[in-house]
C-alpha cells in the first residue's frame, strides 16, 4: 500500500544513502500502484524510482573513458 508512513520509510533509505534499498521498495510501491493505485500514486512512485536511479548512477565512481 501506499500511505504516507511506507513512502516516508522508502525516503528514510533514500536519505541515508542506501539507494538500493529506497529503489527495491520504490519498486514495490510502483507494482502496487499498477495493480490498484491512482494514476497519481503511479506517478509519484514512477518519479521516485527515477530519483533512485539517478542517484545511484551519481552514487558510482566515475570511469575512465580509457576503461572502455
Amino acid at each position: 500500500m501506499l500511505d504516507s508512513r511506507s513512502l516516508s520509510r522508502r525516503w528514510d533509505f533514500f536519505d541515508a544513502g542506501d539507494f538500493a534499498m529506497a529503489r527495491q521498495y520504490f519498486e514495490q510501491a510502483e507494482q502496487w500502484a499498477d495493480r490498484m493505485g491512482t494514476r497519481h500514486q503511479q506517478q509519484l512512485a514512477r518519479e521516485a524510482l527515477a530519483e533512485s536511479d539517478a542517484a545511484i548512477r551519481a552514487a558510482e565512481p566515475a570511469r575512465d573513458v580509457r576503461d572502455y
